[in-house]
């Protein structure tokens, strides 16, 4: 019995040495690179470290020097100077649950996908780390972090597990966008995430915002940002065709402050903005938004001054004001959108002080069909006026001006059914003076007035030198119709004018009288076959014209 005492005490020593010795020899530099090497033998990592070391004093905790880990099937990577590792009772029950880990002054870069790791811990801890994410759509780096997840309990599809989460990072980049001062809380689950708090320096302005993150769509309570500048390479459908990839996105509470964006052909600067019950799914909404910005670029446009006021009922956007200064001139108007029937109703419109030059082709521009795709299918306004401003046509063909140009439009329909034209309304304009094809006018004047599918020019009339010329002319708009037809007569002019006006037909100086008859569709491109008509002009009781225009060829009989 003795003999069996001896032995088990010599047997307990043995090992207590042989502990003390393993003990011993990890924590020499040689016992490290062993261990390591054994390590990555047998996991699925490959596992680095110079050294261990323990303090008796502080049984519970072991630091790890120069920690550097590798999952063998991926390009995931952890690193750190440093890697204390706190134990407590549980670790005798679960080997692989720690009571804290703490990474100081080191990296992790993350894959696509990342491997499960067969640890989990009450806390992990940051202390000055750098994190990385390279992927195909999204680009992540940021440096000086520090703060933890508590509690982290990681799973084979997601690393961060479940948890409360608190972090502060110095400064970084997402998608080639640097921010600093970055600060966040909340409460992570896989698929899930709550922001507490969150704000940071971003794009030389800062940010700040609440919310969750669940069944892919992002609901923020307030989200504030002042003075950020952002720069795209995308043009503005481009930019709009991004933003349908990301999530939903709905915002309680959005308030912008000198807000500025630039991307190709289109910039926007000194945006402020108040919006409730923002939403961007596809689609922008909101229930009620204020906005102002001192510049906007849209391609060759170019606005300032904006000041808006808006809100949503169900489909229909309600602009409540809305003024901007655009080409020297002041727009001012009141309206609405019902997205239902793809109608736009300008309620109350002004113009004052324009300076507008036609962009080319807009004659085929209006003479085709609206774009079935368009959300705009009908327009309609009840009330526009227009007052010293100054019309332009640069057409080579064609060049027209009219200079303080003033009028009034009522209750007049320019698009139907997805067709430009002019229906139920009326329409009064007149300027001081103006050309036409280089003709010097002084006083011209239009009306127009509506019946049925037909818009009538009731009358026009300028001055041209000692004469005048006035008319009516009249426009079938029925079945997509656009026939056209036009008498002018001109009273002590010079005969030249319809030369003048482009019709081919024989020229004269004498001043006169004439009468022009003409017929075309504005629909065929071009309209020159179309026209069909007379042209008669006297001097006294000398005829000096007589013309018969036919599928655009002039037919002169003197």
């Amino acid at each position: 019995m003795r003999w069996l005492m001896k032995s088990l005490v010599s047997l307990i020593l043995i090992v207590i040495l042989f502990i003390i010795i393993i003990y011993a020899f990890i924590q020499t530099q040689w016992g490290a690179q062993k261990t390591s090497e054994w390590l990555t033998q047998y996991t699925d990592y490959d596992i680095h470290f110079s050294g261990i070391e323990h303090d008796l004093m502080q049984p519970e905790q072991v630091i790890v020097h120069d920690l550097l880990v590798n999952p063998k099937q991926n390009k995931a990577t952890v690193s750190a100077k440093s890697a204390q590792i706190r134990f407590n009772w549980q670790f005798f029950i679960t080997p692989s649950h720690l009571q804290k880990i703490t990474l100081e002054n080191g990296n992790i870069d993350f894959a696509d996908k990342t491997p499960s790791i067969p640890l989990s811990a009450d806390i992990l801890q940051f202390k000055n780390m750098a994190l990385s994410s390279e992927k195909t759509d999204f680009s992540f780096d940021a440096k000086k972090v520090t703060g933890g997840i508590t509690p982290w309990i990681p799973t084979p599809t997601d690393m961060f597990g479940a948890g409360h989460f608190q972090f502060s990072i110095a400064d970084g980049m997402i998608n080639n966008n640097e921010f600093s001062n970055f600060i966040i809380s909340g409460q992570y689950q896989p698929n899930s995430i709550q922001i507490e708090k969150l704000g940071t320096r971003l794009l030389n302005g800062s940010l700040s915002l609440s919310g969750q993150y669940q069944d892919n769509q992002w609901k923020f309570d307030e989200v504030y940002m002042n003075g950020l500048r952002w720069q795209s390479s995308q043009t503005f459908d481009e930019l709009i065709q991004s933003l349908s990839e990301y999530p939903r996105i709905s915002i309680r509470a959005l308030n912008i402050v000198d807000f500025t964006a630039e991307g190709k052909q289109w910039a926007i600067s000194g945006f402020d903005g108040q919006f409730s019950q923002f939403r961007w799914n596809n689609a922008l909404s909101f229930t009620t938004g204020e906005l102002n910005t001192n510049d906007v670029v849209f391609q060759d446009e170019h606005f300032t001054d904006l000041i808006a006021k808006l809100n949503q009922q169900n489909n229909q956007l309600n602009l409540d004001n809305l003024s901007l200064r655009y080409e020297k001139g002041l727009i001012k108007l009141a309206g609405h959108w019902d997205q239902d029937n793809k109608t736009v109703t300008i309620q109350d419109a002004t113009l004052s002080g324009l300076l507008y030059t036609l962009p080319e082709n807009w004659l085929t521009f209006l003479a085709n069909p609206i774009d079935n795709k368009s959300n705009i299918q009908n327009i309609t306004i009840e009330q526009l006026s227009i007052n010293q401003s100054i019309l332009i046509d640069i057409t080579p063909e064609f060049p027209f001006q009219f200079t303080n140009l003033t009028g009034k439009l009522h209750n007049l329909v320019v698009a139907k059914e997805g067709e430009w034209g002019l229906w139920q309304g009326s329409a009064v304009l007149n300027a001081d003076s103006g050309t036409l094809n280089r003709i010097e006018l002084r006083r011209p004047d239009l009306k127009i007035v509506t019946q049925q599918d037909n818009a009538i020019v009731e009358q026009y009339s300028a001055f041209i030198g000692d004469g005048i010329i006035r008319g009516s002319a009249g426009l079938v708009q029925s079945n997509q119709q656009r026939q056209f037809s036009l008498i002018a007569n001109g009273l002590n002019v010079p005969l030249s004018t319809p030369y003048t006006l482009g019709l081919k037909t024989t020229y004269s100086d004498e001043i006169g009288q004439f009468t022009l008859k003409l017929k075309g569709d504005l629909r065929s491109s071009p309209v020159t076959p179309t026209l069909n008509g007379t042209l008669t002009g006297n001097k006294g009781e000398q005829q000096i014209l007589n013309s018969v225009i036919q599928n655009g060829e002039i037919i002169n009989h003197l």
